[in-house]
């Protein structure tokens, strides 16, 4: 896989509080590896309870552009996280993530690409940037305004308080 961001790459069972990106990123592989890209933190993963992503802010646009899945996010491209909050934190960059892979998705979202994972919260988050998805083989896309794909039908998974101010989704 590769994984890159502004602030941290990779955030193992450890919070992120207090980070600004005003750098550009731009995440482009060949190879048939999932690309995990953010303005702040490209990914996260934790056995950790209570996970935190707190007062984060990226200026920076984001671009990923892979030969298979892409989750990309203006602060955070990937949670696999359980039991994550990502609380008050803001993208105002634009948000581009192309898949040029057969059955690959491109996700992005303003605040959080994609999270599969229980527990994950959204809460007073804000988004002003415009949000991309482009598929060359037409499989599907799943652009957002703060998330594009937060997938878990369990009760504890949840966005709340969180406006867009996005001008512009294309998928």
């Amino acid at each position: 896989k590769l994984t890159i961001a502004g602030v941290t790459a990779y955030a193992p069972d450890c919070d992120v509080i207090n980070c600004v990106n005003y750098g550009n990123i731009t995440a482009k592989s060949t190879a048939a590896k999932d690309v995990y890209c953010g303005g702040v933190i490209g990914a996260t993963a934790s056995s950790k309870i209570d996970l935190k992503i707190e007062n984060c802010i990226n200026y920076g646009t984001v671009l990923s552009d892979g030969a298979h899945a892409n989750y990309t996010g203006g602060v955070m491209g990937c949670s696999a996280a359980a039991n994550a909050t990502v609380t008050n934190c803001a993208n105002v960059a634009d948000v581009t993530s192309k898949s040029t892979s057969s059955g690959s998705l491109p996700y992005a979202g303003g605040v959080l690409g994609y999270s599969n994972k229980e527990g994950v919260a959204v809460l007073d988050s804000y988004n002003s940037g415009n949000i991309a998805t482009f598929d060359d083989n037409k499989t599907g896309h799943a652009p957002g305004g703060i998330v594009g794909v937060l997938n878990n039908a369990k009760d504890t998974t949840y966005m709340k308080n969180c406006t867009t101010t996005t001008a512009t989704f294309k998928g």
